[in-house]
């Protein structure tokens, strides 16, 4: 063992499986295969370098393959290799599909299923998988809606395909689509122009199954069937594609969410689904409640109007599709509580009473049903309490309710407590003094009629109270200081009371429960015998002796008779109707005076086997000084009443919640917010107000937006949203990326829209991003900018677009013929008078390493030529100067990007390289191809620190997969560029004719051009294949007006033409006399 050694063959063979599985799994995501072959092409010529630095080694390296070739008795061996390994070989790299046979594996998978049940699960689960692949890769171009309107289809020409169009997959094969998937635009016959195509060589990123998965997921998002052949097939794929759409026909709410939104804002509405990681802006993240586009007051939430256009029209220039086209107003309608559910921080939950009334009421809508059937149960107690007997039964049953639910309330009324007390403070603290005043008066009358039953009673509470202290020493503390505080029981329930009286009672009431339920069943025989002969009043204090409910929630209030009010909010708020109870209780009370004595002698007796039970009972001791006052009993009564319907009420609401919980939603009725933010004040669009909004946005504005509104960051602030993402100001020059301000047209209607909308978003500032409010949120407070001013930079903001010119549907560049010398720089005024144009960008999403959240979205070009040289002039709007060490740039660098130079660039075809006639052909656009090369023109800006000069090259392209070949030599180009105010501006110039052997075309007058840019962002990260292009458009240089050619040759031919006439008819007359003869 000791000798065991792992010959040198095969140490080189298991590094590179080493290497191989470590190139595969090791670095997430999964790596492209184009790098891979690349990792493992340097990995095996590393390993060969190693074993022949050596002769020896390399000697036992070769021994194994020197054996398989010569040794005969390796003869199995060396055949297998003989045959494998091309075969290998060809299948790997020459694979080919008979398109007429191939189907869908998976479609045949589900078929082949002999349960239906298990089919289906199939069938989902590949549609899911689908779904997942193609909202990573495809929806970018296709999107959302698979309609070929994704967030970058505008930059490409033609636009990406419409799978929701009858006349596009619903008419082709899977064989089909497997094939353009796989292959992409380079795939396409010259007749399909793949130099147009932005499709990418899918194979080269994904596997063949993801391609399947994909493919299944187009077919049932938008509800079509493939083209198939075999008509029992057909049938049954029709079938089950008809039972799917017959289901999400009938989708509302919280199922459409999960089947359309999902994708891109999550399962939980978090704003991270499958698409979200490469999308900028992000998802919205609904469960904050914050939306950026409202037109609500001040920090209300967004209104339902707000979240209906916004799901409904989509917002421009991000991922947010409008749906209007597949979804109708009662779906969108039906989705927006789904997004209000996602909340956690209580936004869209009315508001307690310290909030607006129109919230209060909102708030307390079920509380108050619920009081006004409080009252109508206790409006008929008071009728029935006229017979004593039926009363005293009512009673005794309620007695027994009350102790049987005793225990489970009291469990429950420490919480109730501690939200009634927070409820009711405010409600009972201008109730009191009325409460105080009017149960004063009738404490009054009831004490003279019932002197010497309150005198009887003291003595019998005394005792009980000096028993119930020992057994509620904690609840004793509150309580003192609840009957010092007196009328101000409210104050000290909020500072002290809720905490002792929540950990007293909890103890106190796990203690007493046993005791209780024997001492209330002795009690209710005693009462029993003894309130035949009680009074209607005595009958009810007796009854708030026994119930533990009330007394439980009356603690603090009843230990000062004068602080009678209770803690729900329901008693406190009709102190009236609890009055005039009290008052027929004391009429009651004194009529029944004479009997008195004698009931007092029985109720005693009850009151003493209460006693015991009140020891470990918190309750009685507030009910026996309750019963010195009749007035306290009867809202004891009111409050036994309400925490019953409570109870029931909160029941109900606890198994909503846990039911709704398991969804992920509550049922709960979100406040509507009604309000709109006032348009009122405008002020004409004029020269004037556009001058003084300059002056008003300066001051305001700038910081952010910059001195020209291009959005760049004058401040050196590095701005984030609430959810911490790099966020950048609006580029106010750019009309066409706003999200929802913006109206198109010309017209003065479409004008005045656009400036209302500007200022309303100025007024009310766009939630969860730093661009605050302008107007006052609070009642009183002074505007940050006054209303005059809103509307001057409404104005001003709304002239920034002559500033810009928005890109057109036009694809051919038209260049600008000058005599004299071409500009050498930037600021030439000659550059004014050139016709500019401007063409859409997008990231390269088509190779690896791909680009996925660009911030340049266009360039405007300008061409000058003479006879000798041509010049371009690019302008493209960038809110930093990437050179690294520029100080504002570097201060506000994104902290997960590494800073790059800015760079430009220009591609033309190689001269024979296109064709504009018979039909058109151009090199694909990135780099062409070996039969169709490319030439670029680049140029750098170079770096601050350390010091590194711009710079221009001129490169030679061959083709996507081929490194750029650079021409060190050729210093032709002449180049120059500057940032100034969130705007580069890039000069090119270089002379008409081709030089030399480059192949590179010429510009000759009249003749169209296959031309294509590109930019890289430095301080987006961008650098290498991470950049933004744009697709092949056409350079025209207009033919020179030869006056002489235009129209001295028409007349020139129309004379000699009339000469020619002349000469025939002297002819023939000369020969007429001839004739005659």
């Amino acid at each position: 063992m000791k000798d065991f050694r792992i010959p040198a063959f095969w140490q080189a063979l298991l590094v590179i499986v080493c290497a191989y599985l470590i190139f595969d799994n090791a670095f997430p995501p999964v790596m492209p295969k184009s790098l891979m072959i690349e990792f493992m092409i340097i990995t095996i010529i590393g390993v060969l370098l190693y074993f022949s630095f050596d002769d020896q080694r390399w000697d036992k390296f070769k021994a194994p393959i020197r054996a398989v070739l010569r040794d005969d008795k390796k003869w199995a061996i060396r055949w297998v290799f003989l045959i494998g390994i091309p075969a290998l070989v060809g299948y790997i790299y020459n694979k080919t599909y008979n398109l007429t046979t191939l189907e869908n594996p998976i479609r045949a998978e589900v078929l082949a299923q002999t349960e239906a049940q298990k089919a289906e699960e199939i069938y989902q689960q590949a549609v899911q998988a689908g779904s997942q692949t193609y909202f990573k890769n495809c929806f970018y171009c296709h999107g959302d809606l698979l309609d070929g309107d994704g967030p970058l289809a505008a930059g490409f020409n033609p636009l990406p395909a419409n799978f929701q169009d009858v006349g596009t997959i619903a008419q082709l094969q899977e064989a089909f689509l497997f094939w353009r998937i796989t292959t992409g635009g380079p795939g396409l016959p010259k007749e399909g122009t793949p130099w147009n195509s932005a499709m990418p060589v899918w194979h080269e990123m994904l596997n063949e199954k993801e391609v399947w998965q994909a493919i299944t997921f187009l077919y049932d998002y938008v509800g079509q069937v493939p083209r198939i052949w075999d008509q029992k097939v057909s049938k049954a794929v029709t079938g089950m594609t008809d039972k799917i759409q017959s289901q999400r026909a009938k989708m509302t709410g919280k199922e459409i969410y999960q089947f359309r939104c999902a994708a891109c804002h999550g399962n939980k509405g978090k704003g991270d689904g499958p698409a979200a990681e490469f999308l900028y802006p992000k998802p919205r993240d609904f469960t904050m409640g914050t939306f950026k586009y409202k037109t609500s007051l001040g920090d209300k939430p967004a209104r339902d109007e707000d979240l209906f256009k916004t799901i409904k029209h989509g917002l421009n220039g991000t991922s947010m599709p409008g749906w209007e086209t597949l979804l109708s107003d009662e779906q969108i309608k039906s989705l927006i509580p789904v997004l209000k559910g996602f909340d956690i921080l209580g936004t869209w939950v009315a508001e307690g009473e310290d909030e607006e009334d129109e919230e209060d009421e909102e708030d307390e809508g079920e509380d108050d049903d619920d009081d006004d059937d409080d009252d109508e149960a206790e409006s008929k107690d008071d009728e029935a309490d006229d017979d004593s007997d039926a009363a005293e039964s009512k009673d005794d049953k309620a007695d027994v309710e009350s102790n049987e639910a005793g225990s489970k309330d009291d469990a429950a009324d420490d919480d109730d407590d501690d939200e009634a007390d927070d409820d009711s403070d405010k409600a009972e603290s201008k109730d009191d003094k009325a409460d105080d005043e009017e149960a004063d008066a009738a404490d009054d009358d009831n004490d003279e009629a019932e002197s010497e039953d309150d005198a009887a009673d003291d003595d019998d509470d005394d005792e009980a109270d000096d028993d119930s202290d020992k057994a509620e020493s904690k609840d004793d503390k509150a309580d003192v200081e609840s009957n010092e505080a007196g009328s101000k029981d409210d104050e000290a329930d909020d500072d002290d009371d809720d905490e002792a009286d929540d950990e007293a009672d909890d103890e106190a009431d796990d203690d007493s429960d046993a005791a209780e339920d024997a001492a209330d069943e002795d009690s209710d025989k005693a009462e029993d015998a003894a309130d035949d002969d009680s009074d209607k009043a005595e009958s009810k204090d007796d009854e708030a002796d026994d119930d533990d409910e009330a007394d439980d929630d009356s603690d603090e209030a009843d230990d000062d008779s004068d602080a009678a009010g209770p803690k729900d909010d329901e008693a406190c708020e009709d102190s009236d109707k609890a009055e005039s109870k009290d008052d027929k209780a004391d009429v009651e009370s004194n009529e029944a005076g004479p009997k008195d004595d004698a009931a007092d002698d029985d109720s005693d007796k009850a009151e003493s086997k209460d006693d015991e039970a009140d020891d470990d009972d918190e309750a009685d001791d507030d009910s026996d000084e309750a019963e010195d006052d009749d007035d306290s009993d009867e809202a004891d009564d009111d409050d036994a009443d309400d925490e019953e319907a409570d109870d029931e009420a909160d029941n109900d609401s606890d198994e909503e919640d846990e039911k709704a919980d398991e969804n992920g939603q509550k049922p709960t009725n979100f406040i509507t917010i009604k309000d709109i933010e006032p348009i009122t004040g405008q002020i004409p669009y004029s020269a004037d107000s556009i001058a003084k909004g300059k002056i008003a946005f300066e001051k305001t504005c700038q910081q952010c937006h910059g001195q020209t509104g291009r959005g760049n960051i004058t401040s050196g602030k590095r701005l984030t949203d609430d959810w911490e993402y790099r966020i950048w100001p609006r580029d106010l020059t750019k009309p066409w990326t706003w999200r929802i301000s913006n109206i198109p047209g010309n017209d003065e209607n479409s004008q005045q829209q656009t400036i209302r909308q500007i200022y309303t978003r100025l007024s009310i500032g766009i939630p969860g991003t730093p661009m605050p409010a302008h107007r006052s949120t609070s009642k009183g407070d002074t505007d940050p900018v006054s209303l005059e001013d809103r509307w001057h930079i409404a104005n001003y903001v709304y002239s920034l677009r002559k500033n810009n010119i928005q890109p057109g549907k036009s694809t051919v560049i038209k260049a600008l013929s000058v005599k004299g010398a071409l500009p050498t720089t930037v600021e030439d005024t000659a550059w004014d008078n050139a016709p500019g144009t401007t063409l859409r960008l997008v990231p390269n999403i088509i190779k690896e390493k791909r680009l996925f959240t660009p911030l340049a979205n266009a360039i405007t070009t300008r061409v000058l030529y003479n006879e000798r040289e041509i010049a371009f002039l690019l302008e493209i709007n960038d809110r930093t100067d990437s050179r690294p060490g520029e100080p504002v740039a570097t201060q506000i660098e994104d902290e997960n990007l590494k800073m790059h130079s800015d760079a430009f660039a220009i591609q033309f075809p190689k001269a024979g390289a296109f064709k504009t006639t018979p039909i058109v052909e151009k090199p694909l656009y990135r780099h062409g191809d070996t039969a169709h090369p490319t030439t670029i023109w680049y140029w750098n800006a170079g770096r601050i620190e350390p010091k590194v000069a711009p710079k221009s090259l001129i490169f030679d392209g061959k083709g996507p997969n081929k490194p750029l070949e650079p021409r060190q030599e050729d210093n032709t180009l002449t180049a120059t560029g500057k940032w100034q105010h969130g705007r580069w501006r890039v000069l090119m110039k270089l002379p008409r004719k081709s030089r030399g052997k480059s192949g590179d075309l010429s510009f000759t007058d009249g003749q169209f051009i296959p031309i294509s840019f590109a930019n890289w962002d430095g301080n987006n990260g961008e650098i290498g294949s991470k950049h933004t292009l744009t697709s092949w458009y056409w350079l025209l240089l207009p033919p020179q007006i030869d006056y002489n050619k235009l129209y001295g040759m028409p007349l020139g031919i129309g004379f000699l033409t009339f000469l020619l006439g002349i000469i025939l008819v002297h002819n023939q007359r000369r020969r007429e006399p001839e004739s005659k003869l």
